[in-house]
């Protein structure tokens, strides 16, 4: 444990205290100093504390409620995978960058903001939004 500790300052990764060494040889793997703050890497830290299927929907560039905004994003979970709200908060706040501000909905569904594609009626086709 101390060899990962040691090596996670190389690459920008916190080990938590009492992380067993695989736990810590993932953390250093998965989010290396170039990985941090982006999206696969907040979805990362937010499945490490779900449970079940660990579904996580990332809505970038989202004010909480759906306007755009370039310093928000959200997080839609199910509530039965949530084990603690606050470890998610806790694992999201640590790999997010500085500044970000972010929501956390619990939802079995899908929310109507986070849709990528548009309904074009002139071609009756759904065209992926920018």
């Amino acid at each position: 444990m101390i060899a990962a500790a040691y090596l996670a300052q190389f690459v920008g990764v916190s080990i938590p205290t009492g992380s067993d060494d695989p736990t810590a040889r993932s953390l250093i793997q998965l989010e290396a100093g170039r990985n941090r703050g982006t999206e696969a890497a907040v979805i990362a830290a937010a499945k490490r504390t779900l449970k079940g299927t660990q579904s996580v929907q990332y809505i970038r560039r989202t004010y909480v409620d759906g306007s755009p905004n370039g310093f928000w994003f959200g997080l839609v979970v199910r509530p039965e995978e949530v084990t603690t709200v606050a470890a998610l908060e806790t694992a999201v706040n640590a790999v997010k960058f500085g500044g970000m501000m972010w929501w956390l909905a619990q939802s079995d569904g899908t929310t109507w903001s986070a849709e990528t594609h548009t309904w074009s009626n002139d071609t009756q086709t759904w065209a992926q939004k920018g």
